[in-house]
């Protein structure tokens, strides 16, 4: 068993640090029941360390989302950041854009699974999926202002579960040997 250190950003009316704005803002941008259905789906543990709610603010979403990757404090960084909302097409959406600034590599097949997996809802989802350093990002479709939301969040996390810790793993194994270096003995 492995343990993922996780962050969830998740876009609501109320902002702040969960001890800030509480259970109530948490569940209603959708990251409980992502934080949920990861929990569940999963014989790998997942530990939700960095939890924030926030305004469509894309400059603070990009600070957010570089200090979870970039932290040097390796006990603080995360290795999976899962982002609820701000995908639409409102002009408060900002969260593609603001993990796009971040990334190092894309991942576009993520968010194309995500696109096909929730029918029209999430078909029209502008999220994103990539790389930075040892972390992988994903925008969610979606948030969890109405039931149907939420129901779309618990099927992206459905179809992502199954296969997120071997890409999260694969983004944390031993770098390949140089060129000529001979391997340790088996």
């Amino acid at each position: 068993m492995t343990l993922w250190r996780v962050g969830i950003l998740g876009l609501a009316r109320r902002v702040g640090t969960f001890a800030e704005v509480g259970l109530r803002s948490w569940e209603e941008a959708g990251c409980a029941a992502v934080e949920q259905a990861l929990m569940e789906s999963a014989d790998d543990l997942y530990v939700v360390h960095r939890p924030v709610v926030i305004r469509s603010d894309r400059a603070e979403l990009e600070r957010i989302l570089r200090d979870w990757c970039d932290t040097p404090n390796a006990a603080h960084r995360c290795d999976l950041i899962l982002t609820v909302g701000g995908t639409g097409f409102s002009p408060s959406d900002v969260m593609p854009e603001a993990t796009r600034a971040v990334l190092e590599r894309d991942a576009p097949g993520i968010a194309s699974v995500l696109r096909r997996c929730g029918g029209p809802e999430a078909a029209f989802s502008r999220g994103i999926s990539g790389m930075r350093g040892k972390a992988l990002l994903i925008n969610l479709p979606g948030h969890a202002t109405d039931f149907a939301n939420q129901e779309l969040l618990i099927q992206a996390m459905e179809a992502l579960a199954p296969h997120l810790p071997a890409m999260v793993s694969a983004l944390n194994e031993d770098p390949v040997l140089p060129w000529g270096a001979i391997p340790p003995p088996r």
